[in-house]
């Protein structure tokens, strides 16, 4: 009786929806959008050329985002701030748009430059995130921005700096809701993911409309980041008290490796 055929892209589906739960809950955990991580993966994983594996990452990385979120909420955690989130994302698209017309190439000395100095400063907010494990994080707070025009201020400097370096968003907004408005760590961390989805149902709705998805593998790369976003989120404001500091460190720590990364790939 001859052997049955293994079922490749069944296989693939699996391995994908899997790997999407994995990197999901990581992005609800971290507050950093699994679109970073998810786009070499797919590279590397099914051979997609750049173009595909980044619709598909973004793609991926809104679901996930969005379902973090959602979780949060319904675990009774409370809602980021829809005032300030909004008010984030569209100032990191403001930014965003600036940097574009004057970025560097990404092998260049002074984005090199930029995320080794990015990853050394993370360094401080692992350890502060460790420092402040008992007793709560201190109150750190550089500048408090005013009303909708100081937030829109802020998140235009993270937007200019993420696509200057060409490094996600989240990597600049954690520190900033944490250092220049006292935001607590859980907080932010979940805030960064909601400031994210938003700046990016744009680009999301573009992606859409040009067709620039993959049906066969993308719907299950995408359900198992809605699922792990969803378990991130959903552990994240279960294991979270107002006192926190640890998911400032996974923060740092995630934030340290992907930057490590890049100035990796920028030297070859």
């Amino acid at each position: 009786m001859p052997g049955r055929k293994l079922n490749v892209p069944r296989i693939k589906r699996i391995v994908m929806l899997l790997s999407g739960i994995v990197l999901g809950t990581w992005s609800g955990l971290s507050g950093l959008s699994a679109q970073a991580a998810a786009s070499p993966y797919l590279t590397f994983m099914l051979g997609y050329a750049t173009p595909k594996a980044s619709a598909v990452a973004f793609l991926f990385g809104m679901w996930a985002s969005l379902c973090a979120v959602a979780a949060w909420v319904a675990a009774g955690a409370g809602r980021p701030d829809f005032a300030i989130s909004v008010s984030m994302a569209a100032g990191a698209t403001i930014g965003a748009i600036v940097a574009a017309r004057l970025s560097l190439g990404p092998r260049s000395l002074a984005v090199r430059l930029g995320r080794t100095a990015v990853t050394f400063a993370l360094l401080y907010t692992v350890g502060d995130g460790i420092r402040g494990r008992f007793g709560g994080p201190a109150n750190l707070a550089l500048w408090l921005p005013e009303g909708v025009l100081g937030w829109l201020a802020v998140g235009a400097i993270c937007g200019w700096l993420a696509r200057s370096l060409t490094l996600p968003t989240g990597v600049f907004l954690v520190p900033a809701l944490v250092y220049a408005a006292a935001v607590p760590p859980h907080e932010a961390v979940i805030s960064s993911l909601a400031i994210a989805a938003l700046a990016g149902l744009l680009p999301a709705v573009g992606y859409l409309i040009r067709m620039e998805r993959d049906e066969v593998i993308g719907p299950a790369f995408g359900i198992g980041g809605a699922l792990g976003g969803a378990l991130g989120g959903y552990s994240a404001a279960r294991l979270t008290v107002q006192q926190s500091t640890w998911p400032l460190v996974v923060f740092g720590v995630t934030a340290m490796l992907l930057c490590s990364w890049l100035v990796y790939r920028g030297s070859d």
